[in-house]
């Protein structure tokens, strides 16, 4: 009797845990928006994080490496600024979309009047978030839910598949080799090598002295690694 009192109690304690965990809105935020000319132009990637953090978000750069206790039970969100055409505002709108590039979330539109690019960016952007509602998001955060949810529903990803890629600056490009594929930066630099694997989307890789795994997951790419005994995931922006 006594033994099964206390499996009762873990089982409630981890059910808890897991719907606590769950709950947790975890985001990907880019280092550049496609109407910017340079990275965190104006400091807007960082004001976007410091905007997110205010909500109670979870805020990973896309460079960043992501602990697997987080990729393996959490569908990341990713975030991006859309420019609105305007004569004469400068005009922004903030989306967010699932791990199936799915749109949970459109804020209004901030915007503003003033003729200094830096501060009308910044000001249109602080309006923009003033819509954001954590609690309003269209968000299933358990990856076992969203993969049941789009059993019922033709997704956004399956619609982008007839879609041209479009490759971004910091993107890696995936080059062909004997035994798998170098990854390549934009000024040809090798960032990592793979070797495949009796699996498609799964190659043993390294990326300077660490050795490890890249794999797809979802429609995105990580490199998972082991260092001091502690497992390290990041995100890789890829083109094959």
């Amino acid at each position: 009797m006594k033994k099964l009192i206390i499996l009762i109690c873990f089982l409630f304690f981890k059910v808890g845990y897991s719907q606590q965990n769950n709950n947790v809105k975890y985001v990907l935020i880019p280092l550049k928006y496609d109407f910017m000319d340079v990275q965190n132009q104006f400091r807007l990637i960082t004001f976007t994080k410091e905007k997110l953090v205010d909500l109670e978000f979870k805020v990973f750069y896309e460079n960043e490496i992501i602990p697997t206790e987080i990729t393996n039970s959490n569908c990341l969100l990713s975030i991006n600024v859309e420019k609105v055409s305007s004569f004469t505002w400068t005009k922004l709108k903030i989306i967010f979309k699932d791990c199936q590039n799915k749109i949970v979330f459109e804020s209004q539109e901030g915007k503003s009047k003033i003729k200094d690019f830096k501060t009308a960016y910044t000001e249109a952007l602080k309006e923009a978030f003033v819509s954001v509602k954590i609690n309003e998001f269209n968000f299933l955060s358990s990856k076992k839910e969203v993969i049941l949810d789009i059993k019922h529903k033709i997704t956004d990803q399956e619609k982008a598949v007839k879609e041209p890629k479009i490759i971004e600056l910091n993107t890696l490009l995936a080059v062909k080799t004997v035994v798998g594929f170098d990854l390549k930066d934009k000024l040809e630099n090798v960032v990592y090598n793979l070797f495949s694997t009796s699996k498609e989307f799964v190659f043993i890789a390294n990326k300077n002295d660490k050795v490890g795994v890249v794999f797809k997951k979802d429609i995105n790419w990580f490199f998972e690694y082991k260092l001091n005994g502690k497992v390290y995931s990041e995100l890789i922006n890829v083109n094959f």
